[in-house]
C-alpha cells in the first residue's frame, strides 16, 4: 500500500534488439509518461556503440552485459492522492535515440 508523497523508483533496462549497433555519439533518451525527469540519470552509449544483443541474428541473444549491451537509466516518481483513489499507477515508457526513433513501447502497473 502506497501513500501520496511516498516514492517509486524506476530502472529502465535499455537493450538494443536491431541489427546493427547504435553509434556512441548518439544520445539515450527515456520518455515516460509519469516518472520526473529531472531525476532521470541515463550513461552515456558506451566507446565503440551500444551492440545488438543478438548479433549473428540466430534469435538467441548474447548475454547481457551492463555497460556493454545493457544499459540501465533510473527515474522517481512520487506517489499523488489521485494514484491512491485510481488504486495503481500506470506508466509507460519508450526509449529512443537519434539514429533508432521510437522503442518497443514499456508499461508497469503499481496497486497503491
Amino acid at each position: 500500500v502506497f501513500n501520496p508523497g511516498q516514492t517509486l523508483f524506476y530502472e529502465f533496462e535499455v537493450t538494443n534488439t536491431g541489427n546493427a549497433s547504435i553509434p556512441e555519439a548518439d544520445t539515450l533518451t527515456i520518455n515516460d509518461n509519469r516518472v520526473d525527469l529531472a531525476t532521470l540519470i541515463c550513461p552515456a552509449i558506451p566507446v565503440g556503440g551500444l551492440p545488438p544483443i543478438d548479433p549473428d541474428g540466430d534469435g538467441t541473444p548474447d548475454a547481457l552485459v551492463e555497460g556493454v549491451n545493457l544499459l540501465t537509466c533510473t527515474a522517481n516518481y512520487e506517489i499523488v492522492a489521485d494514484d491512491v483513489s485510481i488504486g495503481s499507477v500506470t506508466n509507460v515508457a519508450t526509449a529512443n535515440t537519434a539514429a533508432t526513433g521510437d522503442s518497443n513501447i514499456d508499461d508497469a502497473i503499481f496497486p497503491t
